[in-house]
């Protein structure tokens, strides 16, 4: 009976180590995955920072308000770019963005030597509190180009409304700086290289395999012919 016993025992924490050892491996999965998707997002953030001259904690507040309001990343850069473009010809005195700029009581003067995303959103904020809706999509049009429309949803609730959506992605821990966005990217790279090597790795097997593979069905073919 006390043998009986202790194998029940033995049997009830064998299950349980295996049931544990599963929710470790789970719990880290979870863990990198949530780690992985965390790295792309820093990692993309980067990137994006070193094509537009903008800097990752804007870029991260854009992000977020682009995810809220329907549209992407992607589609905010593109107006990014567009703007770029229009304040340079605004600069000499020609283009589209001059007029939209005059409209708005900005002068190219007071915003040309500012940071990407102090123009962003010195002129968004302007934009934002535009009362009549054809006249802001127009003016968005002018200043972000094609993909200017896509920043309305963004505007709608004017100035304060821009602040309040930057004060909540703080508060909600979304926001990259510098040195978050770097680390991801280093962890990307990090495991990529792991990735590359396990290729290399698999690589190296199948040539050292191949011939006595071959070698192996060239004889079982003889044998079957």
């Amino acid at each position: 009976e006390l043998g009986t016993k202790v194998q029940k025992l033995s049997g009830t924490f064998q299950k349980a180590g295996i049931l544990m050892m599963g929710a470790g491996l789970a719990i880290t999965g979870g863990m990198l995955k949530m780690a992985d998707s965390y790295s792309k997002a820093g990692e993309e953030l980067l990137n994006m920072s070193k094509r537009t001259g903008i800097g990752v904690k804007a870029l991260s507040e854009m992000k977020y308000m682009a995810d809220l309001n329907g549209t992407s990343l992607d589609n905010m850069e593109t107006s990014i770019r567009s703007m770029q473009r229009g304040l340079l010809d605004a600069s000499q005195g020609t283009g589209v963005a001059n007029e939209a700029l005059a409209t708005l009581g900005i002068k190219i003067g007071d915003i040309i030597n500012l940071k990407p995303e102090e123009q962003f959103w010195l002129i968004s904020s302007a934009l934002a509190d535009v009362e009549d809706p054809s006249l802001k999509a127009a003016l968005a049009m002018d200043l972000f180009g094609k993909s200017g429309t896509d920043l309305l949803p963004i505007l709608a609730n004017g100035t304060q409304g821009i602040a309040d959506m930057k004060a909540e992605a703080e508060r909600l821990n979304v926001v990259f700086d510098e040195d978050s966005a770097a680390a991801a990217a280093k962890f990307q790279e990090a495991k990529d290289k792991i990735g590359k090597s396990l290729e290399g790795l698999a690589a190296a097997i199948a040539e050292t395999m191949i011939p006595q593979l071959t070698s192996f069905f060239d004889k079982i073919a003889l044998v079957v012919t």
